[in-house]
Parts: C-alpha cells; structure tokens; sequence
C-alpha cells in the first residue's frame, strides 16, 4: 500500500494593479531589491 501523500494548498494574494508610474519606479528599483535578495539568500544555511 502506498503512503497517502499530504495535500498543501498554497494560497496566494491576488495581484495588484500597478499604474505606469508605480511600475517604472519598480523596474528601477530593481537592482536594489535584487542585491538585497542575493545578500538573503548567502546568508541563509541550507
């Protein structure tokens, strides 16, 4: 008999409606997100 497996439902919040100039600050704001990302995840243990 094989082992029931867990189901996980992963719920995620609907997605935003983003104006041309919110969107413009994002896409430059990239590279700062990006860097902090990167820190995150070399700091983070496996």
């Amino acid at each position: 008999m094989k082992p029931l497996k867990k189901m996980i439902k992963i719920e995620r919040p609907e997605r935003e409606k983003v104006d041309r100039k919110e969107a413009l600050k994002r896409v430059k704001a990239f590279s700062k997100r990006k860097e902090r990302l990167i820190a995150s995840i070399r700091e983070g243990t496996h």
